[in-house]
């Protein structure tokens, strides 16, 4: 809302530029505490209260309106209007910022339903009361601060006394050095000022601020005022490696992690961090970024560069339906878990250590160490601040830097997993003979672990869980925990090993990464959850406070959002897609519940594109079919990704995917949907042609520009197989790397296309040099006719031939290239062809014709003289009339304007003459008439007379 004020920037540039005192982070500090000091004062001084405001221009507007409507009165009212938009224009902006609606866009108006929004969230973040461990409650804010304080303190505390981490003794060996010295290279590199720059430019504008109050959007748009300064207290860092405690406090804001939250631990702690501190931890996160995938296993899917929750899902699910249908004597089982208060508990020189390990050499691991350690708590507790904790241990939720780091701190578990997979101690599951082996899956804190149903395995299973425990100090949520067996373990060995693992069976309600865990018998039934919450969504949305583009805003960017995760793995029910579209619909048009309701267009006109009409709704079960159509592209490449390595080596068998035959009978709903849209792929494929390939002439799809990329000249198919000419190469010479042009023209004719009949024909090569420049061809060969085009209307002359001017040769080119393609059509009906020279004397004729063309209509353009009104004297009125006269009928008109142009008055009535000359008559009679009736003077008499 301020930056909507000129005179912010001003308050900003007065207060900015004070005498530098201590390093770069103490100036930085002291000047946004100075300066956020001052727009306090500003912002009451300019802004007050909106809303008085706001009522005091519209009283002053009904005041304008009851006087006379003067020229000083209407520009008055405008004036006053514009400042009322103004006003209702911040105050939208400040109600934005509240309801923060990843949805709302610059230009939502600022309706009931905005307000709602923010009064709901409000509402459902304020905490009223909590449950002491005792099971009393507090209802005032000081005592609930006072129990939030009490807990983080000692969750935000490490049980390991200063240097007495028990470190594992063979962590080196679970942890082998990857990161290079040229990786360290990078990693220390000095920020640059554009890097710095293109960070914070990077940054959501209105992202919550941290206690030094400002958000991203304040550096954006006083970057010229303000940048130097983030530019050295961020380079400050890199240099010295040491950050002011002050820069790092944080505020937390508590979430409720469900609509029945009562105590302290069931309350979600999110970060606030000053956008200072957010620059360098974004430069050390992107820093990282790119050797996570040769640090982190393959098995760990989150925050990974090229990884995905989807391959978690549905590496899952082969497992699960593979177990599902398990026959015969070894069974297996399904370990679910998630780490209890994960980021919380991070074990800071455990990390460090880890870093440290993998190769991070120890000046990046110091800025990693001062990142975290310096960092300290305030509670934003119903929208004040409350208390001061100093952690010991954790990392922060809503850090840039803290997803990575506690992957890299995770990866601990995933070694002691494979550690012991590879000394045989327990063994993985594998759903197919040249299957990989899956032990476990990781999508950050959630962990799944595949092993036989055998008390050893879980055994070996329990001693990893608690040896992880030990050192991390991070432990399994027991009420998130359970375990699945396979169809064939007996109940007798599944009691022994749930004894063993002391977690309970998996029930049919489990969840795992949003999904049933356990397979239920329908797709209907697996899925109906994203029905209920569609129409969860749309009844807390209150239609009637709902404009029709508001409700399409909605229906775009979260109705049909919602299900997007579930239908990029799966095919869900034509039925249940069907029944979104409906509910979509329904909200769309305005009805309410199970009553009837008027659509004024079918839903499949509104689903149309923009361009065609429609609004550009999906239809939920196209947008199903491209969204898994996506993994059977990607089925065309089965090495590139584990997913598809362990579906390609369980249904392929070898084979092609484009060419496997029929539908695999049993298999699973990922497979059946992927294949389901195979055909797909097949009609849009095209094979990338390579020395040695093994794609064949006839029937894999290689060239690009024909349809379905077939060769057309069938009836050469039976001589080519005379020649042993099977496959693509044996069109190539020896070398494969370059074409035969002798078989590629025994087999196929030359296709034409407009390249060739533009650009590489003869006889269009005749015609270019037969033109009075004698133009060449070659040098344009190389660019399409498009290209070449802009390369000739470009501001480069040089494309251009000697004595010529760039409008006399596009002229001659468009000539040229229209003749061509009629001569081309003539040959084609069997009619004459021109001769080259023949084209080209008349694309010159054609030339000279447009050239004079443009200079008559210059001289015509330019004859035109236009009759400019001119004003009377001041204190004088002028009359302009005009009429219109045919077969005895007409029509006169008359307007009197000041000396400024303001109309006081104006008529029009309609005549009858016999003649011109009558009607030029009653044109001046009608002028004097309306003169007199005003009772107007001093006036001037203009006549336009027909």
């Amino acid at each position: 809302m301020w930056l909507r004020d000129e005179t912010c920037e001003e308050v900003v540039a007065n207060n900015w530029f004070s005498p530098p005192t201590g390093n770069p982070h103490e100036q930085i500090h002291l000047r946004l505490k100075k300066l956020r000091q001052e727009l306090r004062k500003w912002n009451k001084q300019t802004f007050g209260w909106c809303h008085s405001k706001i009522k005091s221009i519209e009283n002053a507007i009904k005041d304008v309106q009851m006087k006379d409507q003067s020229v000083e009165n209407l520009a008055l009212e405008e004036a006053l209007q514009v400042e009322l938009d103004e006003q209702y224009k911040r105050v939208e902006v400040m109600w934005k910022t509240k309801a923060k609606q990843r949805w709302l866009q610059d230009g939502d108006a600022n309706t009931r339903f905005f307000h709602l929004s923010t009064v709901f969230k409000a509402r459902s973040n304020r905490i009223h009361a909590i449950k002491r461990t005792d099971g009393s409650l507090v209802h005032s804010w000081e005592e609930i601060g006072n129990e939030f304080l009490n807990y983080y303190s000692q969750l935000f505390s490490t049980e390991f006394g200063q240097n007495s981490h028990p470190f594992p003794p063979d962590l080196e060996s679970l942890i082998p050095q990857v990161v290079s010295e040229e990786d360290n290279v990078s990693l220390c590199e000095n920020p640059t000022a554009d890097e710095i720059k293109s960070v914070v430019f990077e940054m959501a504008p209105f992202k919550s601020p941290g206690p030094d109050g400002f958000p991203p959007s304040f550096f954006k748009n006083f970057w010229h005022i303000v940048g130097t300064d983030v530019v050295k207290a961020v380079q400050h860092f890199f240099l010295s490696g040491s950050l002011l405690k002050a820069l790092n406090h944080t505020f937390i804001t508590l979430i409720p992690k469900n609509d029945k939250a009562s105590s302290a631990e069931q309350y979600r702690p999110i970060s606030f961090c000053n956008v200072t501190y957010k620059i360098i931890s974004k430069i050390l996160a992107k820093r990282i970024k790119p050797l996570l995938d040769k640090i982190i296993s393959p098995f760990q899917m989150a925050f990974v560069p090229g990884r995905t929750i989807n391959e978690n899902s549905i590496i899952s699910h082969e497992i699960m339906h593979y177990m599902l249908s398990r026959k015969g004597k070894k069974g297996f089982m399904a370990i679910k878990m998630d780490l209890s208060k994960a980021y919380d508990q991070v074990e800071w020189p455990l990390l460090l250590q880890i870093l440290s390990n993998l190769g991070f050499n120890s000046r990046f691991t110091s800025w990693i160490k001062e990142c975290i350690t310096t960092s300290s708590f305030s509670f934003l507790l119903n929208g004040s601040s409350f208390g001061y904790l100093t952690p010991t241990r954790g990392i922060r939720h809503g850090d840039p830097l803290s997803p990575y780091l506690f992957i890299i701190y995770a990866e601990l578990l995933s070694r002691i997993l494979l550690n012991n997979e590879n000394l045989g101690r327990f063994k993985g599951v594998k759903i197919s003979r040249n299957s990989p082996t899956i032990s476990h899956l990781c999508y950050a804190d959630d962990l799944t672990i595949f092993c036989r149903a055998e008390i050893g395995d879980a055994q070996c299973i329990q001693d990893c869980i608690l040896k992880y425990a030990t050192w991390s100090n991070q432990a399994p949520n027991p009420s998130k925990s359970f375990v699945h067996f396979s169809s064939n373990v007996p109940a007798s060995a599944k009691r022994n090993i749930l004894a063993v693992l002391q977690m309970p069976e998996c029930t049919h309600k489990a969840v795992h990464l949003g999904l049933p865990f356990c397979k239920p018998r329908s797709r209907r039934q697996a899925f109906n959850h994203i029905l209920d919450k569609l129409s969860g969504k749309l009844s807390g949305w209150k239609m009637k406070n709902l404009s029709q583009a508001s409700r399409g805003v909605l229906i775009k960017s979260v109705g049909q959002a919602l299900p997007i995760y579930h239908m990029s793995t799966f095919l869900l029910p034509k039925s249940l897609c069907g029944k979104m579209d409906s509910t979509l619909r329904k909200f769309w048009w305005g009805a309410r519940q199970d009553k009837k309701f008027l659509a004024l267009k079918c839903w499949d006109d509104i689903c149309a594109p923009k361009n065609l009409g429609g609004l550009g709704f999906r239809k939920m079960w196209e947008f199903n079919k491209a969204l898994v159509s996506k993994l059977a592209w990607q089925m065309c490449f089965p090495q590139d990704k584990l997913w598809s390595q362990i579906l390609g080596a369980k249904y392929l068998h070898f084979n092609s995917f484009l060419e496997l035959p029929g539908r695999t009978v049993g298999a699973s709903w990922i497979w059946q949907g992927i294949m389901e849209f195979r055909e797909i792929i097949k009609e849009g494929a095209c094979y990338h042609v390579f020395a040695n390939s093994e794609i064949k002439i006839w029937q894999d799809p290689w060239i690009p520009t024909v349809q379905n990329f077939l060769p057309p000249e069938e009836h050469m198919q039976e001589w080519a197989q005379n020649q042993n000419l099977f496959f693509v190469r044996d069109l190539m010479e020896n070398d494969c790397k370059s074409w035969n042009l002798n078989i590629l023209h025994e087999i196929f004719p030359r296709c034409e296309d407009s390249h060739h009949l533009l650009l590489e024909c003869a006889f269009t090569e005749r015609i270019w040099f037969s033109s009075k420049w004698k133009f060449r061809l070659f040098p344009f060969r190389h660019l399409s006719v498009s290209e070449w085009f802009l390369t000739i209307t470009g501001k480069d002359q040089r494309f251009l031939p000697p004595n010529s001017t760039q409008e006399e040769f596009i002229t001659f080119w468009i000539a040229v290239l229209d003749l061509i393609w009629g001569n081309r059509n003539n040959i084609l009906h069997g009619k004459p062809k021109m001769e080259p020279d023949a084209v080209a004397r008349i694309a010159h004729t054609h030339t000279v014709e447009h050239s004079q063309a443009q200079v008559l209509k210059s001289l015509k353009a330019s004859s035109v003289v236009f009759d400019k009104w001119l004003p009377p004297p001041e204190g004088w009125l002028k009359v302009n009339t005009d009429a219109a006269f045919s077969d005895g009928e007409g029509m006169v008109a008359c307007v009197i304007r000041n000396h400024e142009g303001t109309i006081i008055c104006a008529k029009s009535e309609r005549i009858w003459a016999h003649d011109p000359t009558a009607a030029e008559v009653l044109v001046l009679k009608s002028a004097f008439l309306f003169w007199t009736t005003q009772r107007l003077t001093k006036l001037y008499l203009r006549l336009i007379l027909c």
